[in-house]
């Protein structure tokens, strides 16, 4: 996954995977970011069933919000918010906690204070092999 265009006037986030459909392997947009003038990355996860991608991207109020894809073994992709507030929330994280469910954690600056905060997203458990 990586972030395509200036980073100064935003660009999409992109991804190219190798075991979904074939149109994502050379890249997809999965989403958009904002300008910015800090140093930020998208993270990625996988569960073996699907991709959990995020990353930061500026709000109309200027602050920063956290922002994810899920890609589906097909791949499909859904975009979704993952926090919005008054306060900053920067630099996200994620990882696979078990099938089905990543925790994505991020800094959040509010009121002066810097906090690590974190979401869970579930999904669908994992298919299983036929016995």
């Amino acid at each position: 996954a990586w972030l395509h265009g200036n980073q100064t006037t935003g660009g999409t986030v992109n991804a190219a995977f190798t075991n979904v459909a074939s149109d994502l392997q050379s890249g997809k947009i999965l989403g958009r970011f904002g300008p910015d003038t800090g140093a930020t990355r998208p993270d990625i996860a996988t569960d073996g069933e699907r991709y959990v991608v995020v990353w930061r991207t500026t709000s109309p109020l200027g602050d920063h919000d956290i922002a994810g894809a899920m890609i589906d073994r097909a791949g499909n992709v859904t975009e979704f918010s993952i926090a919005e507030s008054e306060g900053d929330e920067r630099d996200p994280s994620v990882i696979v906690t078990a099938n089905g469910t990543f925790l994505v954690a991020y800094e959040k600056i509010e009121s002066g204070e810097r906090r690590i905060a974190g979401r869970f997203l579930s999904f669908g458990a994992r298919r299983r092999a036929a016995r």
